[in-house]
């Protein structure tokens, strides 16, 4: 209500519907007008109301990356959303695995929102990876260990196509550094990595 207020919204449960629905919906894609149709809606007031929600820091959005200013700004892909604090989403939802994984996610999107003060984005073309930064570098994640080697194809075949050293791989209580063709993925479990500044991680790649 006090996003109401502050820009003076009568559509009140409208927006409270469309904010459950993005905190719901943490690291996926938006649907602009899917999301109008589910909250009783259109598109410009979805908009509108997603604009002001990133405005008092409630979401964020990360988007498709290219090395390109230009195609960043032109991409039709779709917009990933990402909340500011795991406790909206834990006071909507209970337990189960696609939650968990959304909170670790998310728990990874702030990390490197607020710690690291990156700009993220994302990757897709046949594979995606999860969180890309400006300069290119990669972050993936494994929630089930079952996935770490395919998690590990994937940042390789981005590496590849970019012609970059480094990717980082995000576990539950793995360390390693894979390496092939001098190119090095640093594993870190995921508790690890949010007590670590983006130096320290770095440092790692030396260390290893």
């Amino acid at each position: 209500r006090d996003i109401a207020r502050r820009y003076n919204i009568r559509k009140i449960e409208v927006l409270q519907k469309l904010a459950l629905y993005l905190i719901y919906n943490m690291g996926m894609g938006l649907n602009i007008s899917r999301m109008a149709e589910l909250v009783g809606s259109n598109r410009t007031t979805i908009l509108e109301l997603l604009a002001h929600l990133k405005e008092v820091y409630l979401i964020f959005t990360s988007s498709s990356f290219s090395f390109s200013p230009n195609e960043r700004m032109n991409t039709t892909r779709p917009k990933k959303v990402y909340c500011v604090d795991n406790g909206f989403f834990a006071a909507i939802k209970t337990k189960g695995s696609k939650d968990f994984a959304k909170k670790i996610k998310n728990a990874v999107y702030q990390q490197l929102r607020f710690r690291w003060g990156a700009e993220i984005f994302y990757w897709k073309n046949k594979i995606e990876i999860d969180f890309v930064l400006e300069d290119g570098f990669p972050i993936g994640i494994v929630v089930d260990k079952m996935d770490t080697d395919k998690e590990i194809y994937r940042l390789f075949y981005y590496m590849n196509q970019h012609n970059l050293n480094k990717g980082l791989l995000i576990s539950w209580n793995k360390l390693q550094i894979m390496e092939e063709n001098e190119r090095k993925i640093l594993i870190l479990p995921l508790w690890l990595f949010l007590t670590k500044s983006q130096e320290d991680v770095m440092n790692y790649y030396e260390a290893g």
